[in-house]
């Protein structure tokens, strides 16, 4: 699923993270960036972790969401935000962001963790991407925003193993999913395909004879 950022709001990005974490197992969140001053936090919740068999810990993550559609993170603002995440002495501190940070700066982040009492993490733009996809079904009800750009969609042939769905009014033409584990995620998820089918302007892809 192609997700143009510039469609959602920054506030509506801030209700898609939400959605984001609740659905990874995030508790107790508190959303401070609808009150405006957020003093770098746009979320707090708390999240379980079995370090040893009948030990359960609960940690505290500070979040901060941050929807770039052009520029890109700075190591300035890397250490403004952990700055600020500092002052609310979490466990964690997660930065979720459109972009994808460069490979210097992946390195000089890993060189500056332990100087955090702390723990950083990211999602990047591939992770977010990969969450939406996941929970796609439920997310494109609530954020119709992210289902794309507008563009046309393209059908095109695929030649794999799989399901096959038929309808009696049109026996040539067949549904194919490739690598579903039972035939009722086939189902599902071919309804979902129709959904979003239904929902979007779409074209074929007519290779040349």
């Amino acid at each position: 699923m192609t997700t143009d950022w510039k469609r959602l709001s920054p506030e509506n990005f801030e209700r898609l993270c939400h959605v984001l974490l609740e659905k990874s197992g995030f508790k107790n969140l508190q959303w401070f960036g609808s009150e405006g001053a957020d003093k770098g936090r746009d979320l707090v919740g708390t999240l379980s972790s079995s370090p040893l068999p009948g030990v359960e810990r609960q940690e505290r993550w500070v979040i901060q969401c941050k929807r770039y559609t052009q520029k890109s993170l700075s190591k300035n603002e890397l250490l403004e935000l952990f700055a600020s995440a500092k002052e609310h002495q979490p466990d964690a501190f997660l930065l979720i962001t459109t972009k994808s940070l460069s490979a210097n700066l992946k390195d000089w982040l890993s060189s500056v963790r332990d100087d955090y009492r702390f723990q950083i993490h990211l999602w990047e733009e591939n992770d977010l991407r990969g969450l939406i996809y996941k929970n796609r079904g439920e997310l494109t009800d609530l954020f119709p925003e992210i289902q794309g750009d507008g563009q046309p969609l393209y059908l095109y042939q695929m030649r794999h193993m799989g399901i096959q769905v038929s309808c009696n009014e049109f026996e040539e033409i067949v549904l194919w999913h490739m690598n579903a584990n039972s035939y009722r995620d086939a189902i599902e998820e071919m309804n979902q395909f129709l959904k979003y089918v239904r929902e979007n302007d779409f074209e074929f892809d007519i290779p040349d004879e």
